[in-house]
């Protein structure tokens, strides 16, 4: 399994990028435990963060590094702007 860890430590740092299928697949790698511990409220974070990515466009994404951490945390993006 070295090489899923492997795959998912990618898909993270794209993710942090500002990759939308990372943020996809990383949601995918913690759903199904692939490379990662099983955990469905951080496979929600990343599908959160997709999300708002996707919603406020690409002009946005130099915060997906600033985000990303708390959305996985919280699973969503309530009361990050507060």
């Amino acid at each position: 399994m070295k090489k899923d860890r492997e795959t998912a430590s990618k898909y993270r740092q794209q993710a942090l990028e500002g990759d939308l299928m990372a943020m996809n697949n990383m949601g995918v790698c913690y759903a199904q435990g692939i490379g990662v511990t099983e955990n469905h409220a951080t496979a929600q974070g990343f599908e959160y963060a997709k999300q708002w990515c996707r919603d406020n466009g690409y002009a946005h994404l130099f915060h997906v590094q600033d985000i990303l951490p708390q959305v996985i945390s919280r699973g969503s993006l309530l009361g990050y702007y507060s």
